[in-house]
Order: structure tokens, then C-alpha cells, then sequence
């Protein structure tokens, strides 16, 4: 099984955090998709930890064309951000009805809709995706409800209309 982590490789990312998880769970491939975007003792001394991991696979900056072969072949996007505005990974694993296992959670979405779990710490993200991959049940509720939001919030379809009403209203037309 493969967790997807994708982002800079930057403080503010933790991605320490993501090392500790996969060191936690041995039997599980972690997929890490990023790099630093400049030369840091911190950047170097995590991938050089990371090279050492025999369950992390340093995959570097990916073409955005093919990041869906990522997305489809991880069963849970995991997140270890101190903060986040509103995480385009967050939309594409969601289109790819992929559950998001956090320590950051927007507008509590992630919680309140059941689309993964959220947690606090680096135990609590491994055995977050623990329950996730070890349950197939959970899985599947967790994958469908994220299938589902995105659907219902984030397709052209679902959102052009609210657009256009608010375009419309801010114009000054009452539809």
C-alpha cells in the first residue's frame, strides 16, 4: 500500500514529520513528490535522512501532467503542514476520491465531512492512516465522501453557477 505526500521540502511542511510516520509504519510505501525550492541545511539533512528509509521513495519535482499516476496509485494523501491556505493537493487527491490523513484541516472540512482524519501529532498521523489502510470499510467511506465533495463543490459544473450568481448580484443584477 502507498501513502502520497507532496509539497516543498520545508519547515513549515514538517516534512520530518512524514520520516517519523513512515519509520512508524515500515510496511507501508510513502511517495514523496517535491523538493526544496532553495539549496538548506534542513532541506539536505531531511532527504539525506529520507535516502536511508527503505519505505520512502524520493520521487523529486513531478510534471503536473503526470501527477494523476501518483494520486491513483496511493490510497491516502497524507498532509504534515504546520498551516495551509486551501490545498490544491487537498482538491486533487479529493477528484481522485483519495482520503487525507492531516495535522492541518481547512475550515475543519477534512473532520466535518469525513474525508480522512486529522491529527495532531506524528502518532496520530501514523495511526491515522494505520486505520485508514487497515480498514477497508473505513477506507471506503472516507474515499467515497471525498469523491463526493469534490463532486458536489470543486467540478466547473458545481461551481460556475454560484460564480455566475455572484458576478451577477455584485453587478447589480437580481436573477
Amino acid at each position: 500500500m502507498h501513502v502520497l505526500w507532496v509539497g516543498r521540502i520545508s519547515k513549515e511542511k514538517r516534512f520530518e514529520w512524514l520520516l517519523d510516520v513512515a519509520e512508524q509504519c515500515s510496511q507501508i510505501i510513502f511517495d514523496v513528490v517535491g523538493a526544496s525550492n532553495s539549496d538548506s541545511e534542513y532541506a539536505r539533512v531531511l532527504t539525506k535522512r529520507a535516502a536511508g528509509i527503505t519505505n520512502v521513495r524520493m520521487h523529486g519535482r513531478v510534471p503536473y501532467g503526470e501527477m494523476a499516476s501518483y494520486y491513483q496509485r496511493c490510497r491516502v494523501l497524507c498532509c504534515t503542514s504546520a498551516y495551509e491556505g486551501f490545498p490544491n493537493t487537498f482538491l486533487e487527491a479529493w477528484s481522485h476520491g483519495l482520503p487525507i490523513v492531516s495535522s492541518f484541516d481547512p475550515d475543519n472540512l477534512i473532520d466535518e465531512c469525513d474525508l480522512g482524519v486529522v491529527a495532531k501529532d506524528v502518532l496520530g498521523l501514523a495511526n491515522g492512516i494505520k486505520s485508514l489502510l487497515n480498514s477497508q470499510q473505513h477506507w471506503r467511506k472516507a474515499s467515497s465522501a471525498a469523491k463526493q465533495y469534490y463532486l458536489a463543490n470543486h467540478t466547473p459544473d458545481a461551481c460556475l453557477p454560484r460564480f455566475e450568481h455572484l458576478f451577477l448580484q455584485v453587478a447589480g443584477y437580481q436573477p
